[in-house]
């Protein structure tokens, strides 16, 4: 019996180091949960910073592609929507079509961009939309006054208007070859509805509002973005928002210093003169006179609160430099301070950031679908 009970006191013995593993099992779940804590920490400050990242380059690339679309998918479409009616031929004898579009008579003079096929549509899934402007046989002004399609620089990435050139907003030739009448009445108010509500006026009119409000959007779009970016204000907030390492007098103020020389800088042209060509068809006569011109710039009365007439932006030299670089990816880092630990190691001696590489791509091997093709199409993405 004295054996037996010995060999039953020897089993309890087990108990005494299972209590002293306790405190070991403690200390393994109070690591496990810091290590945890640290983690989610920086975990947290990462999708920050992420967020962050995407937020501000979301400006660059909203206000892209406002203005690609304000440069060619606008106007292309609401001139060729609004500018259906028809006129017929003068002259049976001359070559050409039975009937022609006042929209015709605007695209092949280059007054706004579109596609080289009326009945086609910039292709979703295409790289590149082919709006462009119809280009004069040469730079000549003679081509350019008599609206025989724009300067051949407007159709690549640096762009110039000479002030001093007067250009042809409709097709002079077309105009002398169709039915293009201004009437003349000795009722003024005859002439208003002939010529501005359904005469060949309308289509100046239209021509002249329609820019001017593309003008509006794109200077209303600069303005937001400029306001977003300013400063890296709207960066350094959403970081704070989502983060808990950091007060907002501080937060986010390395990071931001990445976008600091990636401002966007735009140039626009505008037309200081244009010529409108139309014929007169006197009511009361019936007879027509040849093709007149009427001369829009500042010293018009009518016309000089119009003038210079906005046309399209483009990027300057040192943006399309920048775009490049924003293609491949811009390195945004962020030093964050974990929390205190349970162990009281300092780990804040260890300098620890974060890091995304993030960049604004278009389908456009340059990284530049504003001017020339303007494409919208432009989107963020960010790699680790």
């Amino acid at each position: 019996m004295g054996l037996f009970n010995c060999l039953k006191n020897r089993k309890a013995q087990i108990v005494l180091p299972a209590i002293l593993l306790i405190p070991t099992i403690l200390l393994v779940i109070y690591l496990l949960f810091e290590t945890t804590k640290l983690s989610r920490f920086k975990i947290r400050s990462q999708f920050a910073l992420d967020s962050a990242a995407f937020i501000e380059l979301t400006s660059y690339s909203n206000f892209l592609n406002a203005v690609a679309y304000v440069n060619g998918a606008f106007p292309f479409r609401v001139f060729r929507e609004n500018m259906t009616d028809t006129i017929k031929k003068s002259d049976p004898q001359v070559e050409g079509p039975e009937e022609i579009s006042y929209y015709d008579i605007f695209r092949l003079a280059g007054a706004f961009p579109a596609m080289a096929d009326i009945n086609s549509n910039p292709k979703e899934n295409a790289g590149r939309w082919e709006l462009k402007y119809v280009e004069a046989p040469s730079d000549a002004e003679e081509y350019l006054e008599n609206g025989m399609g724009r300067p051949k620089s407007w159709n690549t990435e640096n762009p110039k208007a000479d002030e001093s050139t007067k250009y042809g907003i409709n097709k002079k030739e077309l105009v002398k070859n169709y039915d293009y009448f201004f009437l003349v009445s000795d009722d003024e108010s005859n002439d208003d509805q002939n010529n501005s509500e359904e005469g060949i006026m309308s289509s100046l009119a239209l021509y002249i509002a329609v820019y001017k409000m593309f003008e509006n959007i794109y200077e209303s779009q600069k303005k937001v973005y400029e306001r977003l970016t300013e400063g890296g204000e709207f960066f350094r907030k959403s970081f704070y928002y989502n983060s808990s390492s950091c007060k907002l007098s501080q937060c986010g103020k390395e990071s931001v210093r990445a976008f600091k020389n990636y401002n966007l800088g735009l140039e626009s042209i505008h037309l200081e003169k244009m010529a409108w060509f139309y014929k007169a068809k006197f009511l009361d006569t019936g007879s027509a006179s040849d093709v007149e011109e009427l001369l829009l710039e500042k010293t018009n009365e009518k016309f000089k609160k119009f003038m210079p007439l906005y046309q399209f932006s483009y990027l300057d030299k040192s943006t399309r430099s920048k775009m490049k670089k924003l293609y491949t990816g811009i390195d945004v880092r962020e030093p964050i301070v974990p929390p205190d630990n349970y162990f009281g190691i300092n780990v804040k001696k260890y300098v620890q950031k974060l890091h995304v590489r993030a960049a604004v791509q278009c389908t456009n091997e340059s990284n530049n679908c504003v001017w020339p093709n303007p494409t919208p199409k432009y989107q963020v993405r960010l790699f680790p």
